[in-house]
């Protein structure tokens, strides 16, 4: 499932930004497919908004449950194998940010989220830009509110990121 708007601040409408909003299939079988077939979807779908709303240079702002997690955090454990992308190689991947560069887009802290029922084993929930610097990150819902800790809950905790682009 996902969301796309064009944002333009109300002080200033030059200010602009593409925000994204998605959650990704399950990806710890990686043979389905399910990541690839995704990021294929969101990269037309942001060529088509730009097209649409003739935004081609607008920032863009994506906020998702990727259902993938960091490298480094899925190799520290054997059950955790299926996709995992940096924010950079999923921001690439949905054509975003270029492919081949060193730099890491601005982005909120990869943190486990998910979920209440899973003891928040895995990461996945990020905001990233592919513009703008990274002003703060921060985690919501610490501790976990009383109204979503219950036996098979699937309550993720919250990100607060806040990017600043000018």
């Amino acid at each position: 499932s996902y969301s796309v708007g064009l944002f333009a601040s109300r002080n200033d409408s030059r200010l602009k930004v593409l925000a994204l909003g998605a959650h990704y299939p399950q990806t710890l079988n990686a043979s389905t497919g399910a990541y690839k077939a995704t990021a294929q979807f969101l990269t037309a779908l942001l060529q088509q908004m730009k097209r649409q709303t003739q935004s081609e240079d607008v920032p863009i702002l994506f906020m998702g449950d990727t259902n993938t997690e960091g490298p480094s955090a899925a190799a520290a454990r054997r059950d955790h194998n299926g996709v995992n992308k940096t924010n950079s190689q999923i921001m690439s991947d949905i054509g975003a940010w270029p492919a081949q560069s060193k730099q890491e887009p601005p982005g909120s802290d990869l943190f486990n989220g998910c979920c209440y029922s899973d003891n928040f084993s895995w990461q996945g929930d990020r905001i990233i830009a592919n513009a703008g610097y990274r002003e703060s990150s921060k985690v919501l819902f610490e501790p976990v509110p009383e109204w979503a800790a219950f036996a098979g809950s699937e309550f993720h905790k919250g990100v607060l990121f806040t990017l600043m682009l000018r």
